[in-house]
């Protein structure tokens, strides 16, 4: 019975599919520091949270070099909403920074 069985589950399709396999591995990456503070910086929109103040969101941005961090408060998700926060709160205070990382949530992506 257990020859039989395990030829059906090889031979069926749906059980291919969706086996997991947890043998397979990933290298370990190699990621260049950044070469001055504040060049490489991580940007991530948390929420829907309870409302405090009418703002429902945070926007996030940390420092890649020195792991500095700031959330910021904001009423919604929209891209105007984070481009504004973000010139206002990171970029007048630290400048451009070189290289943005995002979870490539639909607010951060381009429609076209």
């Amino acid at each position: 019975m257990r020859i039989d069985i395990t030829r059906w589950a090889r031979n069926c399709i749906n059980c291919q599919t969706s086996k997991i396999s947890r043998q397979t591995t990933s290298e370990i990456g190699n990621f260049k520091q950044p070469m001055r503070r504040f060049s490489h910086v991580h940007i991530n929109v948390v929420g829907p949270l309870t409302p405090s103040g009418g703002d429902c969101f945070l926007l996030t941005v940390i420092d890649r070099s020195n792991r500095w961090i700031e959330a910021t408060p904001m009423q919604d998700s929209s891209t105007p909403s984070c481009v504004n926060i973000l010139f206002s709160s990171w970029i007048s205070r630290f400048g451009v920074p070189d290289d943005i990382t995002t979870d490539r949530c639909p607010t951060f992506l381009s429609d076209g």
